[in-house]
C-alpha cells in the first residue's frame, strides 16, 4: 500500500475512532507505526511536528525506494544482455 493510500485509509477510520489518538504526537507516532517497514525504519529518528510532514518525507523516501528498485533491476537486465557471468 502506498503512502497516499495509507494516509487515506488511517484517516478514514481516525473519523470512526478519534478517542484513538488523543494528541497530534500520538498520530503521527501511529501513522509511521503503520508504514512499510523500511519507510519506517527511514522515518524513526525523525521528531516531526506535523502530519504533513512526515506524509511528504514518507513519499520521498518512497520514491527513493522505488527507484533504487527499478536501478537494481535494470542492472541486472544489463549484465543479462551484455552476457556477463557472475
Amino acid at each position: 500500500m502506498s503512502v497516499l493510500e495509507y494516509e487515506k485509509r488511517f484517516h478514514d477510520l481516525l473519523l470512526f475512532a478519534p478517542h484513538y489518538v488523543p494528541t497530534k504526537e500520538y498520530m503521527i507516532e501511529k501513522l509511521r507505526d503503520g508504514f512499510r517497514q523500511e519507510l519506517k525504519q527511514g522515518l524513526i529518528a525523525v521528531q516531526f511536528k506535523l502530519v504533513r510532514e512526515m506524509i511528504e518525507a514518507a513519499q520521498a523516501l518512497e520514491a527513493c525506494i522505488g527507484e533504487g528498485q527499478q536501478g537494481h533491476h535494470r542492472v541486472g537486465k544489463k549484465r543479462e544482455g551484455k552476457g556477463w557471468s557472475v
